[in-house]
Protein backbone atom coordinates (compact mmCIF):
# COMPACT_ATOMS: atom_id res chain seq x y z
CA UNK A 1 0.00 0.00 0.00
CA UNK A 2 1.26 3.53 -0.94
CA UNK A 3 3.83 4.79 1.93
CA UNK A 4 2.25 8.16 2.03
CA UNK A 5 -0.94 6.90 3.37
CA UNK A 6 0.65 5.28 6.64
CA UNK A 7 2.37 8.39 7.30
CA UNK A 8 -0.88 10.35 7.49
CA UNK A 9 -1.52 12.48 10.77
CA UNK A 10 -4.73 10.29 11.02
CA UNK A 11 -3.54 6.88 10.82
CA UNK A 12 -2.66 6.63 14.37
CA UNK A 13 -6.38 6.67 15.26
CA UNK A 14 -7.92 5.11 12.61
CA UNK A 15 -5.98 1.99 13.85
CA UNK A 16 -7.10 2.78 17.11
CA UNK A 17 -10.95 2.68 15.84
CA UNK A 18 -10.13 -0.24 14.21
CA UNK A 19 -8.61 -2.51 16.67
CA UNK A 20 -10.45 -1.29 20.11
CA UNK A 21 -13.86 -3.04 19.62
CA UNK A 22 -12.76 -6.16 18.71
CA UNK A 23 -14.00 -7.40 21.92
CA UNK A 24 -17.47 -6.96 21.51
CA UNK A 25 -20.11 -9.44 20.20
CA UNK A 26 -20.74 -9.59 16.23
CA UNK A 27 -24.00 -9.17 15.44
CA UNK A 28 -26.13 -8.27 12.40
CA UNK A 29 -27.57 -4.94 11.77
CA UNK A 30 -30.30 -4.03 9.04
CA UNK A 31 -29.38 -0.82 8.31
CA UNK A 32 -27.97 0.02 5.09
CA UNK A 33 -24.71 2.44 5.14
CA UNK A 34 -23.33 3.02 2.13
CA UNK A 35 -19.47 4.58 1.31
CA UNK A 36 -19.80 5.85 -2.30
CA UNK A 37 -23.81 6.20 -3.03
CA UNK A 38 -26.62 7.86 -1.60
CA UNK A 39 -27.58 7.06 1.80
CA UNK A 40 -31.48 5.46 1.42
CA UNK A 41 -32.96 4.61 5.10
CA UNK A 42 -33.48 6.63 8.15
CA UNK A 43 -31.87 5.86 11.71
CA UNK A 44 -30.34 7.57 14.59
CA UNK A 45 -25.92 7.36 13.77
CA UNK A 46 -23.13 8.82 14.41
CA UNK A 47 -20.28 8.54 11.49
CA UNK A 48 -16.70 9.20 11.89
CA UNK A 49 -14.66 8.40 8.25
CA UNK A 50 -11.37 8.71 6.88
CA UNK A 51 -10.56 9.31 3.07
CA UNK A 52 -7.24 9.39 1.15
CA UNK A 53 -6.54 9.52 -2.49
CA UNK A 54 -3.42 10.06 -4.52
CA UNK A 55 -2.77 10.16 -7.44
CA UNK A 56 0.77 10.54 -9.16
CA UNK A 57 1.25 11.01 -12.92
CA UNK A 58 3.99 12.76 -15.44
CA UNK A 59 4.31 16.55 -14.50
CA UNK A 60 1.22 16.18 -12.09
CA UNK A 61 0.46 14.93 -8.63
CA UNK A 62 -2.48 15.34 -6.36
CA UNK A 63 -3.17 14.15 -2.93
CA UNK A 64 -5.97 14.50 -0.96
CA UNK A 65 -6.96 13.18 2.99
CA UNK A 66 -10.14 13.97 4.79
CA UNK A 67 -11.42 14.09 8.11
CA UNK A 68 -15.11 13.93 8.63
CA UNK A 69 -17.71 14.05 11.62
CA UNK A 70 -21.56 13.74 10.28
CA UNK A 71 -24.48 12.49 12.77
CA UNK A 72 -28.12 11.74 11.69
CA UNK A 73 -31.17 11.84 13.87
CA UNK A 74 -34.38 10.30 12.99
CA UNK A 75 -37.55 12.31 14.44
CA UNK A 76 -39.62 9.06 13.47
CA UNK A 77 -39.13 5.96 11.82
CA UNK A 78 -39.75 7.43 8.51
CA UNK A 79 -38.07 11.35 8.30
CA UNK A 80 -34.72 11.91 9.41
CA UNK A 81 -31.77 15.12 9.30
CA UNK A 82 -28.53 14.52 8.99
CA UNK A 83 -24.97 16.93 8.46
CA UNK A 84 -21.30 16.50 7.76
CA UNK A 85 -18.28 18.70 8.79
CA UNK A 86 -15.25 17.49 6.39
CA UNK A 87 -11.96 18.32 6.78
CA UNK A 88 -9.73 18.59 4.20
CA UNK A 89 -5.44 18.31 3.51
CA UNK A 90 -4.54 18.67 -0.08
CA UNK A 91 -1.61 18.88 -2.04
CA UNK A 92 -1.38 19.66 -6.08
CA UNK A 93 1.77 19.77 -7.81
CA UNK A 94 4.16 22.35 -6.67
CA UNK A 95 1.65 24.36 -4.56
CA UNK A 96 1.65 24.82 -0.87
CA UNK A 97 0.10 21.97 0.98
CA UNK A 98 -3.73 23.59 2.14
CA UNK A 99 -5.83 22.74 4.84
CA UNK A 100 -9.48 24.04 5.24
CA UNK A 101 -13.30 22.66 5.85
CA UNK A 102 -14.69 21.77 2.70
CA UNK A 103 -18.19 22.03 2.39
CA UNK A 104 -20.65 21.63 5.06
CA UNK A 105 -23.58 19.55 4.33
CA UNK A 106 -26.94 19.41 6.29
CA UNK A 107 -30.17 17.51 4.85
CA UNK A 108 -33.00 15.90 5.22
CA UNK A 109 -35.23 12.79 4.36
CA UNK A 110 -38.57 11.42 4.27
CA UNK A 111 -38.03 7.36 4.07
CA UNK A 112 -41.57 5.21 4.50
CA UNK A 113 -40.99 2.05 4.42
CA UNK A 114 -43.53 -0.89 3.12
CA UNK A 115 -42.30 -4.08 4.57
CA UNK A 116 -38.65 -4.41 3.31
CA UNK A 117 -39.01 -1.57 0.63
CA UNK A 118 -38.20 1.83 1.73
CA UNK A 119 -39.07 4.80 -0.89
CA UNK A 120 -37.07 7.71 0.00
CA UNK A 121 -37.10 11.47 -0.79
CA UNK A 122 -34.58 13.65 0.12
CA UNK A 123 -32.39 17.14 -0.23
CA UNK A 124 -28.80 17.95 0.87
CA UNK A 125 -27.38 21.28 0.90
CA UNK A 126 -23.74 21.78 0.81
CA UNK A 127 -22.87 25.18 2.14
CA UNK A 128 -20.47 27.57 0.47
CA UNK A 129 -17.06 27.47 2.34
CA UNK A 130 -15.90 31.61 2.38
CA UNK A 131 -12.75 30.47 1.17
CA UNK A 132 -11.00 30.28 -1.76
CA UNK A 133 -9.19 27.13 -0.39
CA UNK A 134 -10.01 23.80 -2.76
CA UNK A 135 -11.21 23.63 -5.95
CA UNK A 136 -14.09 26.21 -6.10
CA UNK A 137 -14.88 30.15 -4.91
CA UNK A 138 -16.01 30.84 -1.71
CA UNK A 139 -19.34 31.62 -2.53
CA UNK A 140 -20.10 28.54 -4.31
CA UNK A 141 -22.22 25.41 -2.85
CA UNK A 142 -24.59 23.10 -4.13
CA UNK A 143 -28.31 21.88 -3.87
CA UNK A 144 -28.56 18.27 -4.56
CA UNK A 145 -32.58 16.76 -4.09
CA UNK A 146 -32.52 13.12 -4.73
CA UNK A 147 -35.06 10.28 -4.69
CA UNK A 148 -34.70 6.43 -4.64
CA UNK A 149 -35.62 2.77 -3.74
CA UNK A 150 -34.57 0.29 -1.49
CA UNK A 151 -34.95 -3.18 -1.02
CA UNK A 152 -33.76 -4.49 2.74
CA UNK A 153 -33.56 -8.09 3.07
CA UNK A 154 -32.15 -9.90 6.62
CA UNK A 155 -29.60 -11.34 4.10
CA UNK A 156 -29.38 -9.11 0.95
CA UNK A 157 -30.31 -5.39 0.08
CA UNK A 158 -30.40 -3.15 -3.30
CA UNK A 159 -30.99 0.13 -3.80
CA UNK A 160 -30.79 2.62 -6.26
CA UNK A 161 -31.26 6.49 -6.59
CA UNK A 162 -31.20 9.16 -8.53
CA UNK A 163 -30.02 12.60 -7.81
CA UNK A 164 -29.79 16.27 -9.22
CA UNK A 165 -27.07 18.50 -8.21
CA UNK A 166 -26.27 22.36 -9.09
CA UNK A 167 -23.93 24.26 -8.05
CA UNK A 168 -25.50 27.61 -6.11
CA UNK A 169 -24.36 30.86 -4.68
CA UNK A 170 -26.16 32.57 -1.54
CA UNK A 171 -28.40 34.15 -4.11
CA UNK A 172 -29.61 31.51 -6.02
CA UNK A 173 -28.69 32.73 -9.19
CA UNK A 174 -25.56 33.24 -11.48
CA UNK A 175 -24.03 36.35 -11.50
CA UNK A 176 -22.49 37.51 -14.88
CA UNK A 177 -19.12 35.55 -14.64
CA UNK A 178 -20.54 32.91 -13.33
CA UNK A 179 -21.61 29.50 -14.98
CA UNK A 180 -22.59 26.50 -12.12
CA UNK A 181 -22.08 22.98 -13.26
CA UNK A 182 -25.06 20.95 -13.47
CA UNK A 183 -24.74 17.20 -12.87
CA UNK A 184 -27.27 14.45 -12.87
CA UNK A 185 -25.92 11.72 -10.35
CA UNK A 186 -26.68 7.86 -10.87
CA UNK A 187 -26.33 5.53 -7.64
CA UNK A 188 -26.89 2.03 -7.66
CA UNK A 189 -25.81 -0.55 -4.61
CA UNK A 190 -26.36 -4.15 -4.15
CA UNK A 191 -24.85 -6.36 -0.79
CA UNK A 192 -25.38 -9.82 1.11
CA UNK A 193 -25.10 -10.28 4.80
CA UNK A 194 -22.94 -13.09 5.83
CA UNK A 195 -23.46 -13.18 9.31
CA UNK A 196 -21.72 -9.69 11.09
CA UNK A 197 -20.34 -9.02 7.96
CA UNK A 198 -22.26 -7.26 5.07
CA UNK A 199 -20.21 -7.33 1.85
CA UNK A 200 -21.56 -5.09 -1.22
CA UNK A 201 -20.57 -3.68 -4.21
CA UNK A 202 -21.55 0.30 -4.93
CA UNK A 203 -21.65 2.07 -8.19
CA UNK A 204 -21.73 5.75 -8.77
CA UNK A 205 -22.07 7.50 -12.03
CA UNK A 206 -21.75 11.24 -12.11
CA UNK A 207 -23.04 12.74 -15.87
CA UNK A 208 -21.78 16.98 -15.50
CA UNK A 209 -24.37 17.83 -18.61
CA UNK A 210 -23.44 21.42 -18.02
CA UNK A 211 -21.82 23.83 -19.36
CA UNK A 212 -21.24 22.41 -22.32
CA UNK A 213 -17.82 23.06 -22.14
CA UNK A 214 -17.09 21.59 -18.69
CA UNK A 215 -19.16 18.29 -19.48
CA UNK A 216 -17.69 14.91 -18.17
CA UNK A 217 -18.51 11.46 -16.52
CA UNK A 218 -16.73 10.43 -13.67
CA UNK A 219 -17.64 6.98 -12.85
CA UNK A 220 -16.95 5.13 -9.53
CA UNK A 221 -16.85 1.49 -9.06
CA UNK A 222 -16.20 0.34 -5.20
CA UNK A 223 -16.48 -3.48 -3.20
CA UNK A 224 -17.25 -2.23 0.22
CA UNK A 225 -17.43 -4.83 3.69
CA UNK A 226 -18.95 -3.98 6.82
CA UNK A 227 -18.34 -5.66 9.86
CA UNK A 228 -21.51 -5.40 11.95
CA UNK A 229 -19.58 -5.51 16.21
CA UNK A 230 -22.87 -4.77 17.66
CA UNK A 231 -25.99 -4.20 16.41
CA UNK A 232 -25.04 -0.34 17.54
CA UNK A 233 -21.34 -0.75 16.22
CA UNK A 234 -20.16 -0.95 12.78
CA UNK A 235 -16.90 -0.28 10.86
CA UNK A 236 -16.96 -0.06 6.88
CA UNK A 237 -14.37 -0.04 4.24
CA UNK A 238 -14.22 0.85 0.56
CA UNK A 239 -11.54 1.00 -2.01
CA UNK A 240 -13.26 2.67 -5.16
CA UNK A 241 -11.86 2.41 -8.69
CA UNK A 242 -12.18 4.80 -10.70
CA UNK A 243 -13.96 3.17 -14.18
CA UNK A 244 -14.35 6.65 -16.06
CA UNK A 245 -13.36 10.24 -15.27
CA UNK A 246 -10.92 12.79 -16.30
CA UNK A 247 -7.94 11.26 -14.96
CA UNK A 248 -7.77 7.88 -13.66
CA UNK A 249 -6.92 7.47 -9.58
CA UNK A 250 -4.05 5.81 -8.74
CA UNK A 251 -5.27 5.15 -4.97
CA UNK A 252 -8.43 5.74 -2.85
CA UNK A 253 -9.77 4.40 0.23
CA UNK A 254 -12.51 5.12 2.49
CA UNK A 255 -13.24 3.83 6.39
CA UNK A 256 -15.51 4.77 8.72
CA UNK A 257 -16.92 3.78 11.98
CA UNK A 258 -20.49 4.15 13.25
CA UNK A 259 -22.37 4.36 16.12
CA UNK A 260 -26.52 4.25 15.77
CA UNK A 261 -28.25 5.39 19.10
CA UNK A 262 -31.79 5.80 19.48
CA UNK A 263 -35.14 3.56 19.98
CA UNK A 264 -35.53 4.44 16.13
CA UNK A 265 -32.60 2.78 14.79
CA UNK A 266 -33.10 -0.16 12.30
Amino acid sequence: MNKTFWNSPFILPVLALVLWPGFLDARNSKTVEPLITQGLDVASRVHLGFQFSELDQHKYYERERSLYLSGEWAATNYFSVYGTVPYVERTVTDADRRRYLDHLEAGARLAPSFGPLTTTLGMTIRFSRGTNQGDVKKDVGYIQPYAGLLLNLDWFFLQGSIMWSTQSNPRFIEDVDQQFDRSVIYDLAMGFRMGSWDLSLENRYDHRYDPDERKRVHWLLGPAIRWNATERFSMSLAVPYAIRQEREEDFRIHFRVTYRFGSTYR
